[in-house]
């Protein structure tokens, strides 16, 4: 059996557990994982089993839910309709907690190093938050229009990528302006990612058709490469150390670039976000405009299968399966 540490809510999953469960009962083994996508028109939150390809449940989670991540034993979604971050338990898929947040929340970032307080992009109001299972600790300006956030995988600080202002803003660990950097990329950036040391962000440059590589410790710019049409979603695999996947959101594919080569896949309609099994293995994409979300085979660059979810499938996230 897999094991996890404690999450946002703490004993909260306790009671989540007593309350009953909204998820397809499942028999998991170490080395199985399951996906959370969030379906931004419906309101809802698909729970994917990725060893049989099947949606175990749909939970409500709130008006226009965008962003998605995992923490613990749990994962945290940003409803932007809602003003609210919803607190999923992973094992039953019961919402045990909702923490009111600022205007129109974006995207959600937790600290790995304690999984109990991270950053929330606030899109209309040019502002990131500071929050904790107690909820808001601290309100921060940044650029405008910010969304994608990002945590380094050693909890040493985080990122967000500011699309109205053209800049990504690097944030302190802790919730304060002091030690707040910015670096300007191309246009419109979209998505951040931290590759698996913490060293290098990737930002997606929507307007630009291009990726910024950042120097997390030197807060410039190492690289700009040219990519697909439409870039948004980006990752670096958490296994391998060169390894990273963009979505090429007009193209509707998908690139997943291994040191110098890159290869580009077809995946669904209008590919928004996508995220790496653990163990490097499977990118899942979600596809907003055919309402399914594409499973990648990292090793042979094909679709190994397509999943139907909710309508206008937006974040996701990969969680153990226990």
């Amino acid at each position: 059996m897999s094991h996890r540490r404690p999450g946002i809510l703490g004993t909260a999953l306790l009671s989540a557990l007593l309350s009953g469960t909204l998820l397809a009962s499942s028999a998991g083994t170490d080395g199985d994982y399951t996906a959370w996508v969030t379906n931004s028109k419906d309101g809802t939150l698909s729970a994917i089993d990725l060893s049989t390809y099947t949606v175990l449940g749909t939970i409500p989670v709130g008006n226009n839910p965008r962003g998605v991540v995992p923490a613990g034993d749990v994962v945290v979604v940003a409803a932007q309709g809602a003003d609210q971050l919803v607190v999923v338990a992973v094992d039953g898929g019961t919402v045990v907690m909702r923490i009111p947040v600022g205007h129109k929340p974006y995207d959600v970032a937790i600290d790995p190093r304690s999984g109990s307080w991270g950053w929330v992009s606030l899109l209309a109001r040019g502002q990131v938050q500071n929050v904790a299972e107690t909820g808001v600790q601290a309100t921060v300006d940044v650029g405008r229009r910010p969304v994608g956030v990002a945590f380094d995988p050693k909890g040493r600080q985080a990122a967000v990528a500011c699309s109205g202002s053209d800049k990504v803003y690097l944030l302190p660990r802790q919730a304060t302006t002091r030690g707040l950097s910015e670096v300007a990329v191309g246009r419109k950036p979209m998505d951040v990612a931290f590759d698996k040391k913490g060293r290098r962000l990737l930002v997606s440059n929507f307007k630009d058709n291009t990726v910024t590589v950042i120097d997390a410790r030197k807060a410039s710019v190492d690289e700009l490469v040219a990519v697909g049409r439409g870039p948004r979603g980006v990752a670096w695999s958490p296994t391998a150390k060169d390894v990273a996947a963009v979505v090429q959101s007009r193209a509707q594919t998908v690139r997943i670039i291994e040191g110098n080569d890159a290869f580009d896949v077809a995946v669904g309609k209008k590919p928004i976000e996508l995220a790496f099994t653990p163990d490097g293995k499977l990118l899942v994409v979600t596809n907003a405009g055919s309402n399914d979300v594409s499973v990648v085979d990292v090793g042979t660059h094909t679709v190994v299968t397509t999943v139907p979810v909710g309508s206008r499938p937006w974040g996701v996230a990969i969680t153990a399966t226990s």
